[in-house]
């Protein structure tokens, strides 16, 4: 029997105390996305349960520890890595960038569906949350 091998990404929309959603702006050089604003997340690790590879990603990211994880929906992503989108809260704003990002700020629901400058996952958390969809092609924000 041949083994199944997907990739799997997943990013989050985590929410503070006041509800203002975390985005991060990801480095000059950066391969995918430079310069551009995103939500935290990154590949799943093989053999890791989902929620724990998103916490890992997370802490690694923003030194912020999550809580209340809801798979929110799914996305296509041009490699062929399945995306999913989660949304979480935390209790502290004070966020520790890792390497991979330069900058991070709080905003509301509203200036997060507008926001604009955003890379590939944040373009594709807008799209889900605009068409309350569950499921986004890469076709469609792209």
């Amino acid at each position: 029997m041949q083994s199944f091998k997907q990739n799997i990404g997943i990013h989050v929309l985590i929410q503070n105390n006041e509800g203002k959603i975390l985005v991060l702006k990801r480095t000059h050089g950066d391969e995918q996305d430079p310069d551009m604003w995103d939500i935290p997340g990154g590949g799943i690790e093989e053999g890791e349960i989902i929620e724990d590879g998103l916490k890992r990603e997370v802490k690694e990211e923003t030194g912020l520890l999550i809580q209340g994880v809801k798979i929110l929906g799914a996305y296509s992503m041009d490699d062929d890595t399945l995306g999913i989108f989660a949304s979480a809260s935390c209790n502290k704003d004070d966020v520790t960038l890792s390497g991979e990002h330069v900058d991070y700020t709080w905003i509301s629901y509203d200036k997060f569906l507008h926001k604009k400058e955003v890379g590939l996952h944040l373009k594709a958390a807008q799209y889900f949350l605009k068409h309350k969809t569950k499921v986004v092609l890469y076709e469609n924000i792209c």
